[in-house]
């Protein structure tokens, strides 16, 4: 890929990224856009997965910036940051584009259905504790899905147990 092609194709993602971060949310990107945006993430990540750890650091870091971004008076991102943007929304399309991560996002959204008052299915709970027997643990560097584990515990809704040595949490 030439440089030029490289430098339009992430200048491309960062404009759709900042799109979806807007005042109206992912509301303001069309499914054509994310589809794009899912595309040119594929195409520049690198090829190996990032680790729980790095994925961790990610998720704050560009929260951290879509938060910075939405400050008003903050004014734009540096190029920098922009270039920084770019890197970490690629490697988290190349991990929620693998099996592991595509289990996860579908394990979480049975989850939150699972606490609705729609509740599962008989065949999404067959799902539910499939996906469970595969990734049985909360990643211990994800502090929402701690927390979130942590407060069903002190509501008594689920029981949960510690895996001694690595530290996590098994719903």
């Amino acid at each position: 890929m030439t440089s030029d092609v490289l430098a339009d194709a992430k200048r491309r993602l960062l404009e759709l990224t900042l799109k979806g971060w807007g005042p109206t949310g992912s509301q303001g990107i069309s499914q054509q856009d994310r589809e794009e945006a899912t595309a040119l993430a594929l195409l520049l990540a690198p090829r190996t997965l990032p680790g729980p750890e790095q994925r961790a650091a990610d998720d704050s870091r560009i929260s951290e910036l879509h938060y910075k971004v939405l400050t008003p008076g903050f004014g734009s991102l540096s190029e920098a940051q922009q270039d920084e943007v770019v890197e970490i929304v690629a490697r988290q399309a190349r991990y929620n584009a693998s099996p592991d991560g595509i289990d996860r996002a579908r394990r979480f959204t049975l989850m939150l259905k699972k606490f609705s008052q729609q509740g599962l299915t008989t065949t999404e709970q067959t799902e539910y504790f499939a996906l469970q027997a595969n990734t049985p643990t909360i990643d211990p560097a994800d502090p929402l899905a701690s927390a979130f584990a942590s407060r069903l515990l002190h509501r008594g809704r689920v029981r949960l147990g510690v895996v001694l040595g690595l530290g996590s949490i098994v719903i």
